[in-house]
């Protein structure tokens, strides 16, 4: 993976499309195993390789292939769905250029959660306050455990299930859900 983000030129349609891959295997902490993570929710956490020698053995080697670690991975899977890039100042300074990841789940401990990935400068990787994630990857205990590692990312709770996220020309936050409902996050 090049990087986790765009530059920050072009159309928003093609930024979305170009990192699209990239950004979920950000999110879903794939790899080289691409967007197709999501279907660690068909194994149990015991399947998890406990070392990179274990991991490195289930790999598919495609000739040509070079896989690189996740920038961001959790432990326990948390299904990641919707990607936007918040463009602009008018949710705050601080949220501008960051990744927003919605939640592909909505039940009794994830109703529909927002994720919140700040970018470098150079737009190659996430930066993290919190020790604990500064290694990348949030040792939840369980499904939806934000107590542990990853209280720092956690953007926003009961939004559903998101299906697509954009910054809207007015610089707020918009949500759409599966059946269409739109949903808009904006300064107070």
């Amino acid at each position: 993976m090049q990087s986790p983000a765009p530059p920050q030129t072009g159309s928003g349609r093609d930024k979305k499309e170009a990192t699209t891959v990239q950004a979920l295997e950000i999110a879903a902490g794939t790899g080289a195993n691409g967007p197709n993570g999501l279907q660690q929710l068909r194994y149990p956490a015991t399947r998890i390789s406990e070392t990179p020698q274990d991991a490195k053995k289930r790999l598919f080697d495609v000739p040509g292939s070079h896989p690189e670690d996740p920038a961001f991975s959790w432990k326990r899977v948390v299904p990641p769905a919707a990607l936007g890039f918040i463009n602009g100042t008018n949710l705050g300074e601080q949220y501008d250029g960051d990744l927003i990841v919605g939640s592909a789940v909505a039940r009794a401990t994830n109703a529909g959660h927002l994720y919140r990935f700040r970018v470098n400068g150079g737009r190659n990787r996430f930066v993290f306050d919190d020790d604990k994630l500064k290694d990348t990857v949030a040792d939840n205990l369980a499904s939806d455990d934000f107590t542990t590692e990853g209280d720092e990312i956690l953007f926003g709770t009961n939004f559903g299930i998101v299906t697509d996220i954009q910054t809207g020309p007015d610089g707020n936050l918009y949500l759409v859900g599966p059946a269409g409902t739109v949903r808009r996050i904006s300064r107070p």
